[in-house]
Order: C-alpha cells, then structure tokens, then sequence
C-alpha cells in the first residue's frame, strides 16, 4: 500500500499523469521543466526549455526554418521527421494527437436495403431542401460507434 501518497500529494501536488485539470497538467509540464534548471534565474531558464520544445516539434514537423548564420531557409531530413511519424511513444511525449487531424467515419451508412414493407416517399421538404440532389431512403445510418437510426431515414448524394 502506499501509505505516504496523501502526504505526497499534499506536499507536491498530484502526479503529472494523474492531473485532473489542464491547469494541473501544465503546472505538472512546468515543474518538469523547473527540475533542469540551474535556479541561478529560474524564469529566464524555464523560457528557454520551452523555446527548445517549441524547436523540436517544428523540427519533427518538417517545418521550413531560417538559420540566422548562413542566412538561408533549410528543412530538416527525412530520417529526422521520420523519427517522430513512425514512433508513436514520441509522439504521445510531445503531446501530439493523431486521432485528431482524421475525419470523423461516422455519420455513415450502415445498410443500403430497404425492405418492401417499409418503402416510403421521400418527404416534400427534403426534396425542397435539396432540389438538385437525388435523396434516397436507407434501411439504417450509423451516427456513432453506439447509436443507429433505422426505419424512415433519407440520405442524399
């Protein structure tokens, strides 16, 4: 058991992968990097740890970078960006979200048939709505991973 863990938590705060809020998870990023400084001009230090991160991710990203001393746009190498797009643990540590940039697959059609029974004219205000599409009835649409809607749905193309 651990007994010391509400001491801990009281002392320190929660863990930094346990953090309730946002602001509790920055303030956990925040005092990640308030470990590597030196405490000689902690703000100052803790900028420069955040600029280095920012670097690094447009780094990863392939961005187009001007470097100041040959005065000259370069672009970092493909084992460099490859580095970050084939690893999914470092793109979880630099808190990158892939699921986020792919388009949503729902709502989508389940099932096309419709059975004879239940044919239906497609209602007078959807065909107003969209005069220039063809509407059709299907059998069910899938919203979401868990909710369906069946009998009497319409889709257009």
């Amino acid at each position: 058991m651990l007994l010391h863990l509400p001491a801990s938590i009281k002392r320190f705060g929660p863990a930094s992968l346990f953090a309730t809020e946002k602001f509790e998870s920055f303030n956990g990023v925040v005092r990640n990097a308030a470990i590597q400084i030196n405490r000689h001009s902690p703000g100052h230090d803790i900028a420069i740890i955040f600029s280095n991160y920012q670097i690094e991710q447009l780094l990863v990203s392939g961005a187009h970078l001007y470097d100041s001393t040959v005065q000259e746009y370069f672009k970092p190498s493909d084992k460099v960006t490859d580095v970050f797009s084939r690893n999914p643990l470092i793109q979880q540590a630099m808190g990158y979200n892939s699921t986020a940039l792919h388009e949503s697959q729902y709502p989508r059609v389940k099932d096309t048939h419709v059975v004879q029974a239940n044919l239906e004219l497609v209602p007078e205000d959807i065909r107003e709505m969209y005069p220039n599409q063809q509407v059709w009835q299907v059998s069910s649409l899938q919203l979401n991973d868990k909710e369906t809607i069946q009998k009497g749905s319409f889709d257009k193309s």
